[in-house]
């Protein structure tokens, strides 16, 4: 034992953590030792470093790999959370801050485990992969090493001036860094890096499934799994150019010499990241629901090194691929955006979509795309608004607006991807209504809301920041099996376990499922059926010009 690792040590135990030192190819760390929700013991590395901080000329640019380090570094003291701008415009995070955190059962090169890594939601705005949100407790019961990490958010993540000079897409390159620190040191943790999943809720689902199609993931990612979030669609050439000249104009990068994206570049890193962030909310058009995300992926030429995403999700989607995919919704994941619109105090959301409908609902559900006029985006309005509100006022029936955004929003999704996606592809439909949800982060309510969107991370992760732990009862059974059908997927590309069919992939385009509630897994047939033939009925009407 070198001096740095006795004198790590001996700090360890004058503070008395249950420390750890590790020595890596990357250097040495000084972890601690923790406690699994079933009392294993398992190894917790925070702040490890997988690219350099994109800081001063790093600012808009790919991820750079990372430095080695001299001496024993801290990986006990959590990362800062990337910069971003929250609903009230209060600057939280650092720029500094592509960081992950490893957590493993074991750690050697014999029997190394499958690695899960993942990518928190927040509609490439928000979020962070702290463990007050992301605990690993119930994950390190199982034989799995889990990656959570920070990426760029919101303009410093995915501002774009769809040139080569500033292509985009920095937060989603971000998770390529991570993939490729994986392949470079996670042996040293136990992992093996011939077996990779990557996993993640709502947006963080969604980015999951572009390492299906980016040419920079190409061997890197092994299994996905889109927790109600996928890669389908993308903001119409000329939406991010805009959005960044409107930057320059918000921060001061709009006088007569600044006239080109060299230009534009070069004033924007000239300014505090607070500077830049703080304008991040101005680009919603209609409370905090439209966009959705409103700096988000862009396409990017082909040619330029470093191209992430280089043509429409779908063609990419359909091109032939092995790779296993979970994907899956919950039964009232538009319950969230039901909450926003309905129950956030000082939001009228709810009652200029109520005056306005006609206006708004071909924008917020997104079939205003797809209509060839005003009067046809009308009549499907009105199809909608009937056949999901009858009778009810709109702003009288939050339950029909949740439907509304469940059906709309993830069942197409799901049944086009089984459509075009043609690798194994396993479905799952999570009922299960644990006793605490997140709706009460949002906004304060007496409805039931159901299983709105994100609370399967409940059965997934210890979210004691605002969420009891889950320890007894039904939710611990879910939660359990939820977590041995993942690790399972991770370690084999099949979730069942050895010499069980529960869980079979798609086979029609039906869609069978997997049932996830109530401590019962069962495999049913035809994923919302009535709801699906309502749409259809809708989109066959819309193409022939019947409406």
């Amino acid at each position: 034992m070198n001096i740095f690792r006795e004198l790590s040590f001996l700090l360890c135990v004058l503070r008395f953590v249950n420390c750890i030192i590790l020595e890596t190819k990357q250097g040495s760390l000084e972890g601690e030792t923790l406690l699994s929700r079933g009392g294993r013991p398992y190894y917790a590395f925070y702040s490890v470093p997988y690219a350099e901080p994109p800081l001063g000329e790093l600012r808009f640019q790919s991820p750079v790999p990372p430095s080695k380090w001299q001496g024993v570094r801290d990986a006990t003291v959590l990362p800062p959370a990337c910069m971003s701008a929250e609903d009230d415009n209060k600057i939280v995070g650092e720029e500094d801050c592509l960081y992950l955190n490893v957590y493993t059962p074991k750690i050697g090169n014999n029997s190394l485990l499958p690695v899960m890594v993942f990518i928190f939601g927040g509609r490439y705005m928000y979020g962070n992969a702290l463990p007050t949100r992301y605990g690993p407790q119930y994950f390190m019961d199982e034989d799995v090493v889990l990656i959570t990490f920070h990426y760029r958010l919101g303009v410093l993540g995915f501002l774009s001036t769809e040139d080569e000079v500033i292509p985009g897409n920095y937060g989603l390159k971000d998770s390529i860094a991570v993939l490729q620190w994986v392949q470079n040191y996670v042996d040293s943790y136990g992992g093996d890096k011939s077996r990779v999943t990557l996993f993640g809720g709502s947006s963080g689902g969604a980015a999951a499934s572009y390492a299906l199609i980016s040419p920079l993931a190409k061997g890197l990612v092994h299994r996905v799994i889109s927790q109600s979030g996928f890669a389908l669609d993308v903001e119409k050439p000329g939406k991010a150019k805009y959005m960044a000249w409107e930057l320059a104009s918000f921060v001061g990068c709009n006088d007569d010499k600044i006239t080109s994206s060299d230009a534009l570049l070069t004033c924007l890193k000239k300014y505090p990241a607070e500077e830049l962030v703080r304008h991040n909310n101005r680009f919603y058009e209609f409370g905090h629901l439209l966009p959705m995300a409103p700096w988000s992926p862009v396409i990017e030429n082909e040619k330029v090194p470093g191209a992430y995403l280089v043509d429409e999700p779908r063609k990419l989607l359909a091109r032939k691929n092995n790779i296993p995919w979970i994907i899956g919704m919950n039964s009232d994941d538009g319950g969230m955006f039901a909450i926003f619109a309905y129950f956030t105090p000082g939001m009228t959301v709810i009652d200029e979509l109520a005056e306005n409908y006609k206006k708004y609902f071909p924008m917020v559900f997104g079939y205003g795309r797809f209509t060839q006029s005003i009067e046809q985006a009308d009549k499907l309005t009105e199809i909608y608004k009937n056949y999901y509100f009858g009778d009810t006022e709109i702003r009288d029936n939050v339950h029909a607006f949740s439907k509304m955004c469940t059906c709309l929003f993830y069942l197409p999704a799901i049944r086009e991807i089984v459509k075009l996606y043609q690798g194994p592809t396993y479905v799952y439909y999570y009922d299960h209504r644990n006793k605490e949800t997140f709706g009460p982060m949002y906004a304060k309510y007496d409805e039931d809301m159901g299983v709105i969107h994100g609370d399967e991370l409940i059965s997934m992760y210890n979210w004691s920041e605002v969420i009891t732990p889950v320890t007894e009862g039904i939710d611990l059974v879910v939660s359990k099996q939820v977590l041995k059908l993942w690790t399972n997927f991770a370690a084999t590309g099949d979730p069942n376990n050895d010499g069980e069919q529960i869980w079979r992939p798609v086979d029609s385009t039906d869609i069978n499922y997997l049932h996830i509630k109530g401590g019962k897994l069962e495999t049913k047939e035809a994923l919302l059926k009535s709801e699906y033939e309502f749409l259809e009925s809708v989109s066959s009407k819309l193409l022939r010009d019947e409406l």
